[in-house]
């Protein structure tokens, strides 16, 4: 049982005004005893992991590690994952705040916070965290019957769990994916259709159907739900790789592009996937795209010297010489004996009739490989 007053509260907010603040209205309503604060989600987690909290109490918006992100750190780890959790964001839209209603939070609150609110928002969370509702308690029990293996036995509990709150999405959603682990994929389907009927904001199930019919090779329905879910929440955006390369590869380029345009436009500084999008691209000979994604991709890693190099041969490939010269040089500068950059670059100031070049990079590369054929070639027509 949690007590009110003798609870440890964890702060997690970039703004130090708002950590006094909340920490000001908390000595006010008597709640909480030991205070801990953290600028962002990795310090939150850190201070999660060496000492027991009670309540966090976590911003939806941070730098390092934004609150969404430490909330799944929470909820997927076993010693944690029952912890109280209440979200605070800046975003009054709908959406937003369905979205955390969705993604395991136990309470919300929307800046700027007043003390009435933060109070009854606490009392309720820590109520329910002492005394579960009775959909609670189901859901709970499936869980203990799916970490034990016995799927057959969760899945009357979620069941139930469903009678107390029908239009939950999240119960729904959970439902479809203990049929899929048994292999009822119609079941399964039936369930996130249901839960995305009876929520328009559920990104989650969105997903997952869309990932369902990439499986089933139903190509139009995995990018209608994708659509759907990127538009709502870009979280999960390494599907739309998978889903833009199978449809590169199934001749649909057009709609693998507009797939791939939401990838670049939801990337943000997680990069992985924008590289792995280019690589489909020119695996498809999709080439001009894969130009533009990778350009994205040196502007905020000038160091990824490898992608630059395949940037640079992709303006060779387009005729834009002087670009392809450009980025050969700073690979040929950054990274050591990289034969391929100088012989590229050899082969272009060859083409340019600029001898005394070609021959001082043909030099280089013959110290470095004295055996290089296609140097000595290269060497010997060039004068």
């Amino acid at each position: 049982m949690i007590d009110l007053e003798t609870m440890t509260i964890l702060i997690v907010d970039d703004m130090e005004s708002m950590r006094k603040s909340i920490r000001g209205m908390l000595k006010m309503l008597h709640v909480g005893k030991t205070i801990r604060h953290a600028e962002n989600g990795r310090e939150g987690w850190k201070i999660i992991n060496e000492m027991p909290i009670d309540l966090a109490i976590i911003d939806w918006n941070m730098p390092v590690m934004k609150g969404i992100e430490l909330l799944e750190l929470i909820r997927n780890n076993k010693q944690f994952r029952d912890m109280p959790v209440i979200m605070i964001t800046a975003e009054a839209e709908k959406k937003i705040v369905m979205e955390a209603a969705e993604s395991d939070i136990d309470g919300y609150l929307l800046k700027p916070l007043t003390t009435q609110a933060l109070d009854e928002r606490i009392r309720s969370v820590i109520r329910l965290a002492n005394e579960p509702a009775k959909a609670t308690r189901h859901l709970l029990k499936a869980r203990d019957y799916e970490e034990a293996g016995d799927i057959a036995q969760a899945i009357p509990e979620i069941k139930e769990a469903l009678k107390e709150r029908p239009n939950s999405s999240r119960i729904l959603r959970k439902l479809g994916q203990l049929y899929a682990m048994k292999g009822n994929d119609d079941v399964a389907e039936k369930c996130f259709l249901k839960a995305v009927a009876v929520n328009s904001q559920d990104a989650i199930s969105r997903y997952i159907l869309s990932e369902l019919y990439l499986k089933q090779d139903n190509l139009a329905a995995a990018v209608k739900y994708y659509d759907q879910a990127i538009a709502i929440s870009p979280r999960n955006i390494g599907t739309g790789v998978d889903l833009g390369n199978i449809l590169i590869k199934k001749g649909m380029g057009t709609q693998a592009l507009e797939i791939f345009k939401k990838v670049l436009m939801h990337s943000g500084k997680n990069l992985v996937h924008v590289e792995k999008a280019a690589q489909c691209c020119i695996e498809a000979g999709e080439f001009g795209y894969a130009r533009k994604l990778l350009e994205s991709v040196i502007e905020e890693n000038p160091e990824r010297y490898d992608l630059m190099f395949n940037l640079a041969k992709l303006c060779e490939r387009d005729g834009d010489t002087g670009q392809a010269l450009a980025y050969y040089k700073d690979v040929d500068d950054n990274t050591s004996d990289n034969l391929d950059a100088k012989m590229r670059m050899a082969k272009i100031y060859f083409s340019m009739k600029k001898v005394y070049v070609v021959d001082d990079l043909l030099k280089q590369i013959l110290k470095i490989q004295p055996d290089n054929l296609e140097a000595k070639t290269m060497m010997k027509n060039n004068f």
